[in-house]
């Protein structure tokens, strides 16, 4: 029953250090992408009027969904996606965090795409547009928290390994003493 127990406790350990390695690799990834929309929005530019080309052009150098949205929520360009054919943006958190002067980060699903994303938001005042967004697919934040939990899981299933031997052999050395014992006691009651 106690090898049980400390099985139990060390899968629930699992567990849980695979949340927070999930949330340590999101927020060191929120990080690099607020810093690369924090520059995006201070130098870019539409071009005839249109932000179309500005998103392409981020997404074809960065690798990430770049979208540039209107302050009422309308999109005024997406990337990977037909701007006039997105819903209006207004209620998303990223969106409202942007609006307050601040970035706004997400982690959801995206209705257009259908896959798990991050998104963060900054303010951008430029003509019709007020906020640039950048949004990362969390398939790398996926493996990686996989992997740091295989690993976590590896490491906890070699300590518990050695714990048992150790305790195995701690239990021995005592069992082997506690049977001396038992004999010498048994010759002093022999007399």
């Amino acid at each position: 029953v106690p090898a049980i127990v400390v099985v139990g406790a060390v899968a629930l350990l699992t567990v849980l250090e695979h949340g927070a390695q999930r949330r340590w690799l999101i927020d060191h990834e929120a990080a690099s992408l607020a810093r690369l929309a924090r520059e995006a929005a201070r130098t870019s530019m539409p071009e005839s009027g249109s932000w179309q080309a500005v998103v392409d052009s981020l997404d074809a150098r960065l690798d990430v969904r770049a979208t540039v949205m209107a302050r009422d929520g309308r999109v005024l360009a997406d990337s990977r996606a037909v701007a006039s054919q997105m819903e209006n943006h207004a209620s998303r958190a990223e969106m409202r965090g942007a609006l307050a002067g601040r970035a706004g980060q997400d982690v959801r699903r995206s209705r257009t795409t259908g896959e798990e994303y991050l998104y963060l938001a900054v303010p951008m005042e430029r003509d019709s547009a007020a906020v640039m967004r950048l949004a990362q697919p969390l398939q790398v934040v996926h493996h990686l928290s996989d992997s740091l939990t295989r690993l976590s899981a590896g490491a906890a299933a070699v300590a518990l390994l050695v714990s048992v031997l150790v305790l195995t052999y701690i239990g021995g050395r005592f069992a082997r003493r506690l049977a001396g014992l038992r004999l010498v006691a048994r010759r002093i009651g022999l007399g």
